[in-house]
């Protein structure tokens, strides 16, 4: 199981709601399978903490006699927990028991909205949860009322229902089939909910079916066909992570596929290209490989995207010419750099993001931590120029900054600039002096000889280190499932980045002259699709960086492509033959590697009537 942070936005309808009647006769079944979900989302903490079993409800008074974890009840200190405190104001917490009753976890998990809005003054917020989670499982309530013994054993009775055979995920389902065969593999399966409404929306029409939420070393599974002939090969020999751009970070293994989340929580497979990271000690910002003019730093004073207190506080000092710190790094006149941090405002709200060489040699953009607006973009001197800055809000009022940039001076420095003030003209760094306390939050810096912003490559040496490319390669066994004389290819997607000039193809194929490929442009915000003898193009109208559902259709009259459900470019029949992969690729599965986010893809080895020519 994955153990990710994922982003929650549970009764979101409901948050500016103020009951009239009791708030159980007011919710509905929606409602209800909301929180439930809330809890299969973070389920994986759970695992994270070393909790593996249910155990039940934990009183303020309880002495926990097995390791588990347990529904804290009540609000208060938990003296037989570790000392644990607890408030249940506006959330659910848990306490996990490890290590044979020696160490207590407290997890919480927080709403977006508070709880004594929503829940009458005599309604317990764990009978509200079990509430929806009998409902869910079909348990008996026996929880409207507010006796704590009533509640015992109806959460009782729902952990029994949800570990048994009585519960939606019916043994034989085919989302409960289709876990235990990765389970059986060595494989995870996250969000089985999800995974449940997946098959049930594409089982019945498509001869193979990705499936986002289950992986392991080397594999990305197929929900479709059942039997792991399809399931495709992932292949990346080194570390990786994914870095969405809404927060979400994780480390990821060796030829372990990146599988991480979009800004709603939905699965994504993430296939990124190599990238080196030119900055050294990254996050060790006490490091001499950093030097600090005018400023100062204090380590771990703030939660990074690791969960931890790993954010550094970058301090304006009330001496020096200039304030800033930097990298002293030997750069190509001429060439284009992505420099990126994360950053948080603290008593300071400004951080400008360039390279710095002299007063009149700079290139760099301010950026307002507090609005997330970019402010002001300046440069000085031949061969300084700045391109493409770009904010990704993330989740705890951080912000991803980054900008593409070329110098004049190969000595020029990749500088990260505080400031409580404005800046509008002249070198960004002079003078801004401070007092010796304000200042802003950084982390994961990262600088690129490329033009994207890709995920954080920490590095840990004073070397490069560099993140090879991710390959997702088709198995043998998908000959038997792919149709030459009709067919379907449906995915959901994006390019990485706007920026990104490269093709990123993924293709049907017979490995040679019969292939046919849907690509990003090299050049602009196309989509185009290709036949070897045939081509055609379609600008989309939100860019390459937003995700579109594309349809690529294929029978003896024509070639189509759908997006969004509209027909964009049709092409002349062309008679495929030998038919036997599909490549996050090229034909050869060897270049043009596909860079980007996949939502989802399935294939269908006919031609529905919606995808007929017209």
């Amino acid at each position: 199981m994955s153990t990710a942070n994922r982003a929650s936005n549970y009764l979101k309808d409901k948050e500016n709601t103020v009951p009239t009647v009791n708030r159980f006769e007011e919710s509905t079944a929606e409602d209800w399978a909301e929180v439930a979900a809330l809890f299969e989302n973070h389920a994986d903490l759970i695992d994270l903490f070393g909790g593996s079993e249910f155990k039940g409800v934990l009183l303020i008074a309880d002495v926990p006699s097995d390791d588990g974890w347990y529904f804290a009840y009540e609000t208060g200190t938990y003296t037989n927990a570790g000392g644990l405190v607890v408030d249940l104001t506006n959330g659910f917490t848990i306490i996990v028991v490890s290590s044979t009753q020696t160490v207590f976890t407290q997890v919480v998990f927080p709403l977006v909205f508070p709880l004594d809005t929503i829940f009458d003054a005599a309604d317990n917020l764990q009978a509200a949860t079990m509430k929806a989670l009998a409902d869910y499982f079909g348990a008996s309530t026996g929880l409207e009322t507010t006796d704590k013994t009533t509640h015992v054993a109806a959460i009782n009775e729902v952990n029994t229902k949800a570990t048994s055979n009585e519960s939606i995920l019916l043994t034989g389902s085919d989302a409960f089939t289709h876990a235990k065969r990765v389970k059986a593999d060595g494989g995870t399966t996250s969000d089985i909910i999800k995974l449940d409404e997946k098959i049930r929306e594409h089982r019945s029409k498509a001869s193979i079916v990705l499936d986002i939420n289950s992986l392991k070393t080397g594999k990305v599974y197929c929900e479709n066909p059942t039997n792991g002939a399809v399931d495709f090969l992932s292949e990346r020999a080194s570390t990786s992570s994914v870095s969405g751009k809404y927060g979400f970070k994780n480390s990821i293994a060796e030829n372990t596929p990146c599988i991480g989340y979009d800004e709603d929580g939905n699965n994504i497979l993430s296939m990124y290209p190599q990238e080196s990271q030119i900055l050294t000690k990254t996050n060790d910002f006490t490091h001499s490989d950093w030097f600090k003019s005018g400023t100062d730093i204090v380590p771990n004073t703030a939660i990074g995207e690791d969960g931890l207190m790993s954010m550094s506080k970058l301090v304006r000092l009330s001496t020096g010419i200039y304030q800033r710190i930097n990298q002293n790094k030997l750069l190509t006149v001429g060439n284009q750099y992505t420099l990126s941090i994360i950053s948080k405002e603290d008593e300071d709200r400004y951080i400008s993001l360039g390279a710095v060489y002299s007063a009149g040699n700079y290139a760099a953009v301010q950026f307002d931590l507090r609005t997330g607006d970019i402010l002001y973009t300046g440069k000085s001197g031949v061969g300084y120029n700045v391109y493409s800055p770009k904010v990704y809000p993330i989740k705890g009022g951080k912000y991803l900054l980054s900008v593409v940039f070329t110098v004049g001076v190969a000595d020029s420095y990749p500088a990260f600039i505080p400031s409580n003030s404005l800046w509008n003209s002249g070198n960004p760094d002079i003078t801004n002096l401070g007092n010796d306390v304000d200042g802003i939050y950084i982390e994961r810096p990262m600088l690129t000889n490329s033009l994207q912003t890709t995920p954080y490559i920490e590095n840990t040496t004073t070397g490069t280190v560099t993140r090879l490319k991710d390959k997702i390669n088709t198995p043998t066994g998908i000959a038997n499932y792919i149709n030459s004389e009709q067919g379907v290819l449906y995915l959901e997607m994006r390019s990485i980045d706007s920026d990104y000039k490269d093709t990123s193809v993924i293709s049907i194929s017979d490995g040679g002259l019969n292939y046919l490929w849907i690509y990003y442009a090299s050049t602009g915000e196309s989509i185009l699709i290709q036949d070897g003898t045939n081509s055609g193009s379609y600008v989309l109208p939100n860019g390459v960086a937003t995700y579109n559902q594309f349809a690529l259709a294929y029978d003896k009259d024509s070639t189509r492509l759908y997006v969004n459900g509209v027909l964009v470019i049709t092409l002349p029949y062309n008679a495929f033959t030998g038919f036997d992969r599909i490549n996050f690729a090229n034909q050869t599965g060897n270049s043009n590697n596909f860079t980007g986010d996949i939502k989802d893809m399935y294939y269908m080895d006919y031609v529905p009537e919606e995808f007929k020519a017209v």
